[in-house]
């Protein structure tokens, strides 16, 4: 008697890519050897809040908000890691964070793709071209300016002008020209906003405006018959030998205290940069050092070259000044310090105010330039937001010896490795420069270069690639070494974007989820065969 659950394919990870991926297989793929509609299972760690009911987007739904697309990053419980997707799970998965801020990939990000790992992937690649207008469509991408009632001002600010002033009396060029490298599609995506001016603070959005992959959920996946499995702990893809080949046959998981088994002829791991790894690991694939005498098969690329950025580091050199330099609008300056072909694009800003995330009062009492409690801190408690100037250190797409994903999750690379600290040093020193000439005059400095960093929007750990010598799954997804699984999330990104992670990943899937249709579930694939 059969004890285990069957599907035609199953998707762990309900996330922004497995939202994707599994809507989209069960809107458009068929059985190759009789056309029939698939059984398509999309399983999640954690819970989902929207079961059975409609989305509606705008109104405030109070389930909805109940989701990570909301939370700020220092509101997780526990706080292990920036975000390494242990610490929230929900269907669903993550949105655009912020101010639903929404970059695309850029002609650098391409290039850098190509030039790491083989993979044909962007605008000249008419499916990928595909992918990107879903990714615009379905995320309600839209320029910034049709947000705002009035034209926003193409001016600098005070504080971008007193960073300009200064930078040019040192002899910097301020403010280069665009480079049509970096031309990429950018706006926001929301749906129903009504401009309530607190979504770039950080803020639970009270609108649900922000867009997720549960758009693809409720609006196509469900719709085509997709069976969403939440609460579902995987344990392990289930591999099997066969021959000289192995073979993905299905996932061990726990869901309500009991152990059991889901079984496909064919597996999408999309569980993200950690989770895909983790999963993998606990699988038996992966390199030799790490699983020992686990091992069933060996890949040494899984759970490596882990990538990101430098773009919003806390790598600020902060100021305070004894009178308000905030309040007009416009724009800082930028000062382009370093770049290394289309990488190690290192850049100064400011001056700027501090982040919104960084405004709240126990923030700010505890900056380096705050005075000793008393009078004169209380006095600078009340001025702190208008007159803490920062300038920002940013590194985008660097080079430097890459990170790993520990069994646990955890993120393992040198935060003080010298390739990224001499650059930021050098930064540092020219923003120190840059502060000897600022009018007025700061009161205090903090004189601290950083000796560590983290970095963000990470990608890369079981990447895509022509070899399975630097990835580990194909340009089509599949798995170099286990037939019938398929990857497919951030991990799969083969380097680390000049843009934020989020649209490059939901643009990659919208790839992904087609040649993974033409490949395994149209008419004359391969049959479908657990």
């Amino acid at each position: 008697m059969q004890d285990h659950e069957t599907f035609d394919v199953i998707v762990v990870g309900a996330g922004t890519a497995g939202t994707i991926l599994a809507s989209r297989i069960a809107e458009n793929g068929v059985n190759p050897t009789n056309g029939d509609r698939l059984k398509v299972g999309l399983f999640e760690g954690g819970p989902y809040y929207l079961e059975g009911g409609p989305l509606q987007p705008g109104i405030g739904d109070p389930w909805r908000r109940r989701l990570v697309t909301n939370i700020k990053g220092d509101e997780t419980d526990p706080p292990k890691w920036h975000y390494d997707g242990f610490n929230i799970k929900a269907v669903g998965g993550c949105s655009l964070h912020w101010g639903s801020n929404a970059f695309m990939p850029i002609p650098k990000d391409y290039a850098n793709w190509k030039a790491a790992t083989g993979v044909d992937w962007g605008p000249a690649n008419s499916t990928f071209a595909e992918a990107i207008e879903e990714s615009l469509k379905m995320y309600h991408l839209h320029p910034i300016s049709t947000f705002y009632s009035e034209p926003r001002p193409r001016r600098l600010n005070r504080g971008g002008q007193m960073f300009a002033d200064a930078a040019r009396a040192l002899g910097h060029p301020v403010n280069p020209p665009p480079d049509p490298r970096e031309q990429g599609i950018s706006g926001v995506s929301r749906v129903n906003c009504i401009l309530c001016g607190y979504c770039g603070r950080g803020h639970y959005c009270k609108y649900d405006s922000k867009v997720t992959g549960l758009n693809y959920l409720k609006l196509i996946g469900e719709e085509n018959g997709l069976e969403v499995i939440p609460d579902a702990e995987v344990d392990h893809v289930i591999i099997e030998k066969e021959g000289a080949a192995f073979v993905a046959k299905g996932i061990a998981y726990t869901r309500e205290g009991e152990q059991r088994e889901a079984r496909a002829p064919r597996v999408v791991v999309a569980c993200g940069t950690s989770g895909t790894p983790v999963l993998l690991y606990r699988s038996g694939y992966g390199p030799r050092d790490l699983l020992g005498e686990n091992l069933i098969v060996e890949n040494n690329n899984v759970g490596r070259h882990l990538d990101g950025d430098l773009l919003g580091a806390s790598l600020d050199l902060i100021a305070r000044f004894g009178e308000d330099i905030h309040g007009d609008q416009g724009s800082a300056s930028s000062l382009l310090v370093h770049e290394d072909g289309d990488r190690n694009k290192l850049a100064l800003r400011g001056v700027s105010r501090v982040s919104y995330g960084n405004q709240y009062p126990d923030q700010m009492a505890l900056y380096p330039v705050a005075p000793d409690f008393g009078w004169e801190h209380r006095e600078y408690m009340e001025n702190a937001v208008n007159r803490v100037g920062v300038l920002a250190i940013s590194l985008k797409a660097p080079l430097w010896n890459k990170g790993r994903v520990g069994r646990k999750g955890e993120h393992l690379y040198r935060r003080d490795d010298p390739s990224v600290l001499d650059l930021i040093h050098k930064a540092w020193n020219i923003a120190h420069d840059i502060v000897g000439k600022l009018d007025p005059q700061p009161i205090q400095v903090d004189g601290s270069p950083p000796q560590s960093f983290n970095v963000l929007h990470e990608v890369g750990t079981c990447r895509a690639g022509v070899s399975p010598e630097n990835s580990v799954v194909t340009p089509e997804f599949d798995s170099h070494e286990v037939e019938n699984l398929m990857i497919c999330s951030a991990a799969a990104i083969p380097n680390a974007n000049h843009t934020a992670s989020h649209m490059a990943t939901v643009s990659v899937s919208c790839y992904a989820w087609r040649r993974i249709v033409a490949n395994h579930f149209s008419r004359g694939a391969a049959p479908l065969v657990i």
